[in-house]
């Protein structure tokens, strides 16, 4: 979209900015009633379209006349991180089909509900580690540290067959890559050294092939079937992906519910999967922790929302605004775990993009949770809600510690 008036509409800076840790900026409920497709401008100066209703968020998901192709020109990235990480190695994320669908198909053997099955006691045992590990830390515990962080880690850790005391290296590349202000040099450092450290992954299962994900796709690339840099580009975005924005709503998850005991007295005294399955989808809802929108570029012009697109501009499908758009969701500001209609949020996109782990993290969701609030009742936050320290400069919002004791 360059720097062009926009159908003479003023640009807001984007990301626009909270006044509460927990609740869209006030500004999107006056877009939504008034411009509910509004330019918006972005951190390197281009501008975009910012969609903030639930009907035209889900729509242009589902719309093939806006892609999802991040190495188009008009794309709107989210950071410099995420235009150099496209630019070293693309991923099915940011593809549009059939290639998009080609690599796809590859992980859906380990990240569909019949083969997740399978692992749902293993998760069962990673989660009852970490609840034991934060109840022998002594108290006050940081929750995030001790147990929504490493849940999601150790359990892609073994859906990939990486070892688990490696991990933790890694995770001051991760943070790079996901803070929004990383310059396009630091975001290239650290994702040379994640893609170095996948690389090496590769060729040890070549060596030594396992019962994992890693090991099956670097035999594919072996016989000729897969390109290693398919391979790299894919696996460096699962576990990026895998990992932060469940850890962030595990750890925001349990806050909320410490925030509103009552929901959580009633979840625990019945001790339903459907009633926690339940809680998950309004827990995500409410948060939606990709708080800067799934992003797209019109491949020609077309109209969303009665404004008029033309091709080569980019978009922000915002599914955290429309996921607080009361003709959808009534008192959508209000947190309900007993809500209707929780499961038609749009926390994990929609249409052929629609989130690739979605079932496992659903399934890493209910059990931390309904496991956390189980086996410590009286669990609570030891600090002033005012003290914690919520995280928007990074590209998944989250909260830095959460502090909690339990007698």
């Amino acid at each position: 979209m360059g720097t062009r008036p926009v159908d003479g509409l003023p640009a807001r800076d984007f990301p626009l900015p909270r006044d509460r840790p927990l609740h869209p900026p006030p500004e999107a409920a006056e877009l939504r009633r008034t411009c509910p497709v509004a330019p918006v401008r972005l951190w390197n100066g281009d501008r975009a379209w910012l969609l903030t209703r639930y009907e035209d968020v889900r729509a242009a998901f589902a719309d093939p006349r806006l892609s999802a192709d991040a190495g188009r020109p008009g794309y709107p990235h989210v950071t410099a991180a995420s235009a150099v990480g496209r630019e070293m190695l693309p991923n099915f994320m940011v593809m549009d089909d059939p290639e998009h669908q080609r690599l796809r198909s590859l992980f859906l053997a380990d990240f569909m509900p019949r083969p997740l099955e399978g692992r749902r006691a293993a998760v069962q045992a990673i989660v009852d580690d970490r609840i034991d590990a934060l109840m022998a830390a002594g108290q006050p515990a940081d929750l995030v540290q001790l147990l929504a962080r490493p849940i999601p880690a150790l359990v892609l850790a073994e859906i990939m067959g990486l070892e688990r005391d490696e991990q933790g290296a890694l995770l001051a590349h991760v943070l790079v890559i996901l803070r929004r202000d990383s310059s396009s040099e630091a975001a290239a450092a650290a994702n040379r050294a994640l893609i170095d450290f996948l690389d090496s992954w590769i060729e040890r299962k070549l060596a030594h092939p396992g019962d994992d994900m890693i090991s099956r796709l670097a035999t594919q690339v072996s016989a000729g079937m897969l390109e290693r840099r398919d391979v790299l580009g894919c696996v460096r975005q699962l576990f990026l992906a895998g990992q932060d924005s469940t850890s962030s709503t595990l750890a925001l998850g349990a806050f909320l519910l410490l925030e509103h005991p009552g929901q959580a007295a009633i979840l625990r005294a019945r001790d339903v999967p459907s009633l926690w399955a339940g809680a998950v989808d309004e827990i995500v809802r409410f948060l939606s922790v990709t708080h800067l929108g799934r992003r797209r570029v019109a491949a020609g012009d077309l109209e969303i929302g009665g404004q008029a697109i033309r091709s080569g501009e980019g978009l922000i499908l915002a599914e955290n605004l429309a996921n607080r758009d009361p003709d959808v969701f009534p008192e959508p500001d209000g947190f309900d775990v007993f809500r209707a209609n929780s499961r038609t949020h749009l926390g994990f996109g929609h249409g052929v993009h629609h989130c690739l782990g979605v079932h496992l993290a659903r399934m890493e969701l209910t059990i931390g949770l309904s496991n956390l609030f189980r086996r410590l009742p009286e669990l609570r936050l030891s600090c002033s809600r005012e003290v914690l320290k919520f995280q928007d400069d990074l590209t998944i919002y989250g909260v830095e510690a959460l502090p909690v004791a339990w007698e």
